[in-house]
């Protein structure tokens, strides 16, 4: 463990979903990880969404934010410097969800779909899952900015199916009548989440950006060997019963890796998917995106 500093250095942080996969550093803080390695965690805004979310890293309200990886390469493709460090999932894990009456994907034709928002993750997975049934321009997404909202929307008819994160879509087949149409991490290879910051704030700070590194692999850690302590911090954090805690901690359990890095060709193919509506983004490639300096020296220390 590393030398504790005198003052604690501040750790601005953002989620934009309340979801298992972007809520890794509220673990490690749940579990006074960050504590342990001199960091001052701050948790500055919860629940933004991918919008607010990435306009509030580039003004400076947050320093880092735990979002999905598909809005970083529009970032990057606006001239901006987005860094990530942490891959907290190498693929995808939302799924597209249906209403009891959608049998099928191309059911969906002439529907709506709730998202978190237009310009996120899961709008990008709505896409990348509903064109190959060439139906991605005869669904409408719905931005809903909340998992509440989504499935107040399914009661009330709004819509009739919703890309719901790994944790989420439990609840909805239980409470919500919903059934999954699609894996789609397991279909489009689409990327998943990650801690990202900026070059400029890396550059301005690289020791809190090890530290931080290195708590978010100590919390992965804990997460796949402190069982009861991680259910606690999930029925915390979800408000499940506790069924639906055991299942969403054992599907975590195996999708977070020891090692968390991104995946580049999940990435990658996040970028192509980008690139079919902005096509100055194919320029981009993964490793633009990824900053693995940090992870790279946690993997050398442990040879």
């Amino acid at each position: 463990m590393e030398k504790k500093t005198s003052l604690p250095t501040q750790f601005r942080l953002a989620v934009a979903q309340r979801s298992t996969a972007e809520c890794l550093g509220l673990f490690a803080d749940a579990l006074g990880l960050f504590r342990d390695r001199g960091i001052d965690f701050q948790l500055v805004a919860f629940e933004t969404a991918a919008e607010r979310g990435v306009q509030g890293l580039l003004s400076g309200e947050w320093d880092y934010i735990e979002i999905g990886i598909t809005p970083l390469v529009r970032l990057r493709a606006d001239g901006h410097d987005p860094a990530i460090v942490v891959g907290t999932t190498p693929v995808n894990t939302n799924f597209l969800m249906g209403r009891r009456d959608i049998g099928k994907i191309a059911d969906l034709a002439g529907r709506r779909i709730g998202c978190l928002s237009l310009g996120g993750q899961t709008a990008a997975a709505a896409r990348a899952v509903l064109s190959p049934h060439g139906i991605a321009d005869a669904v409408k997404l719905v931005p809903l900015l909340t998992y509440s909202k989504i499935f107040d929307s399914i009661a009330s008819g709004e819509i009739e199916g919703a890309i719901l994160a790994g944790d989420i879509r439990f609840p909805g087949e239980v409470h919500h009548g919903m059934h999954v149409l699609a894996d789609i991490g397991a279909v489009t290879g689409m990327p998943g989440t990650c801690v990202v910051t900026t070059r400029r704030e890396i550059e301005r700070n690289p020791g809190l950006a090890r530290r931080v590194v290195r708590t978010y692999v100590d919390a992965v850690q804990a997460f796949k060997t402190r069982h009861e302590a991680a259910k606690s911090f999930l029925a915390d954090l979800l408000r499940f019963d506790a069924d639906t805690i055991e299942r969403v901690y054992t599907h975590y359990r195996s999708v977070f890796q020891l090692m968390p890095r991104p995946s580049l060709p999940n990435i990658q193919i996040g970028i192509d998917e980008v690139a079919r509506e902005r096509p100055e983004a194919a320029r981009i490639t993964p490793g633009d995106l990824v900053e693995p300096r940090f992870l790279d020296e946690i993997e050398r220390a442990a040879r």
